[in-house]
């Protein structure tokens, strides 16, 4: 069964913003740049869509009851600074394997 759902900013405790400035760019340099500024602690229409975003995400993974409880968890993760732990230690590991990866091909 399907369920419908109709949400504003306001409703998850987020502002309502000016669409432009969620534009991306480059993945390496200006996304890049966004994530961890808003990983860092950098409050904003960016960081709000984030957060409505994650929300919904832990609420259809069934880690959540509500958006509005994944929106809170995802913003306890942002401001613990859990997230940032979370993404770098992702990025160390990536770069572990890639430099492996790497080091495997030179060999054979």
């Amino acid at each position: 069964m399907a369920h419908h759902f109709r949400y504003t900013p306001t409703c998850l405790g987020c502002a309502e913003g000016d669409a432009t400035t969620l534009v991306g760019g480059d993945a390496h340099r200006h996304n890049a740049d966004i994530t961890r500024r808003i990983l860092c602690g950098e409050a904003g229409a960016t960081r709000d869509i984030v957060l409505v975003n994650a929300g919904a995400a832990i609420y259809v993974a069934g880690l959540a009851d509500s958006i509005d409880e994944g929106v809170e968890r995802a913003r306890e993760s942002i401001d613990s600074g859990r997230a940032w732990e979370k993404l770098t230690a992702f990025v160390d590991f990536t770069r572990a394997a890639t430099l492996a990866s790497s080091t495997d091909n030179l060999s054979a």
